[in-house]
C-alpha cells in the first residue's frame, strides 16, 4: 500500500508526501493536527489517498482529519 498526503488549500507537487506505511503517516498528520489545533489553527490541514495494486495503483482509501484522528473511507470506482 502507497499513502499519499495531500495538504488541504493549493499545495504544490513539493507540498505532497508519499508514505508506505500507515503508522508513519498517522503520526505525522496527527502530530501535526495536535500543533495546530493548540495554536488555534485548523486541524483539518490535509487529507490521505491510499493507492495498492501491482504496477499500476489504484486508489482504494481515502483518509479524512475528523476531531484529530484519521478516518478512513472507501473511495468507489466505475469499471
Amino acid at each position: 500500500m502507497l499513502y499519499l498526503l495531500v495538504p488541504t488549500g493549493t499545495p504544490e507537487w513539493s507540498d505532497m508526501r508519499v508514505f508506505t506505511s500507515f503508522s508513519a503517516v498517522e503520526q505525522i498528520v496527527e502530530r501535526e493536527a495536535l500543533r495546530r489545533n493548540q495554536q488555534r489553527i485548523t486541524d483539518a490541514w490535509c487529507y490521505v489517498i491510499a493507492y495498492e495494486g501491482v504496477d499500476e495503483l489504484h486508489p482504494v482509501w481515502g483518509y479524512y482529519l475528523i476531531d484529530g484522528r484519521l478516518q478512513r473511507f472507501a473511495i468507489t470506482q466505475s469499471p
